[in-house]
């Protein structure tokens, strides 16, 4: 079965109430991890990934004010999410398996999946699911002593998208083809270090940033120790709400919206004002990092 969200879609919350970008795809990543498991077995990624191919037509986003709620037709086939899902949660527990084809997938654009995220929905591409991944694996080392400190600008300052908003990801990781996971970890301690280290004072305090430089550094060392990779823990947080969408959740918001819901369904193409029908990764990564561990 797939787990299902704490909380429905509820277009009638306040702008106030949602949840930041940088947490807005929390769940998603919760219901990976709390369904993976590992496996002995050889991993055939190519396969693994091209099964991450939802083959439905992906929903349009609609643009309403403070909401951008999912439209799902009426004959979205469910069980081919529940399909897709199986799947990413196998990617999840062998990313590091199969971390040179996903590398080569950063740019793949077919629809994966839609996320039912803090602001609204989202239509996520395989590329944009990959880099999610990545970004959490790349940067759990360092990221797993900053969700303490409860300073959303510090998470903003200090998370992965900020490092690869500077550089060319897909690129970055091909240059570093003969390097392990845990050597690309330790690349991004490095980088984490040097930016704490440049926080300013409203953000977090001398001592405070002295601390976490201190931190990071030891798991530079314990990685170089190990020469194994940190893997991100699965989220145990009771607060999370948002994540797949379910058919009563489609259904509940056809009804509210039955003029969108009708055009989609023959065939007419969203109102004008309507999200495209993917986001493309580059789109829907910014702003929208991958959390992992309580906050």
């Amino acid at each position: 079965m797939v787990p299902q969200p704490l909380d429905p879609y509820d277009t009638t919350r306040e702008s106030s109430d949602r949840m930041p970008h940088w947490r807005s795809l929390s769940v998603f990543l919760f219901l990976i991890a709390l369904n993976g498991c590992g496996d002995t077995a050889p991993l055939n990624a190519p396969a693994l990934i091209d099964s991450l191919e939802n083959h439905n037509v992906p929903p349009q986003i609609i643009e309403r004010g403070i909401a951008s709620p999912a439209v799902f037709t009426v004959d979205y086939d469910w069980r081919e999410q529940d399909r897709v899902w199986r799947s990413l949660t196998e990617l999840y527990a062998n990313a590091e398996k199969a971390w040179p084809e996903m590398v080569k997938h950063l740019d793949d654009s077919r629809y994966c999946i839609t996320c039912n995220i803090s602001m609204g929905g989202a239509n996520f591409t395989i590329g944009d699911v990959l880099a999610k991944i990545m970004d959490a694996y790349l940067s759990e080392p360092y990221f797993r002593h900053v969700r303490p400190l409860g300073s959303e600008l510090a998470f903003s300052r200090l998370g992965h998208s900020e490092f690869m908003e500077q550089h060319d990801e897909k690129a970055w990781c091909e240059q570093r083809s003969q390097k392990a996971l845990y050597e690309l970890q330790m690349e991004m301690c490095e980088w984490a270090i040097m930016r704490i280290r440049k926080l300013p004072d409203r953000l977090l305090s001398a001592e405070t940033r002295a601390r976490l430089a201190t931190e990071v550094e030891k798991e530079i060392e314990s990685l170089r120790r190990s020469k194994r990779p940190v893997v991100p823990p699965p989220i145990v947080n009771n607060s999370l709400r948002w994540g797949l969408y379910t058919p009563d959740e489609a259904e509940q918001i056809r009804s509210r919206a039955p003029r969108v819901g009708s055009e989609l369904d023959k065939g007419e193409g969203a109102p004008e004002k309507s999200g495209p029908a993917t986001s493309g990764r580059k789109s829907s990564r910014r702003g929208m990092r991958l959390v992992v561990g309580e906050f």
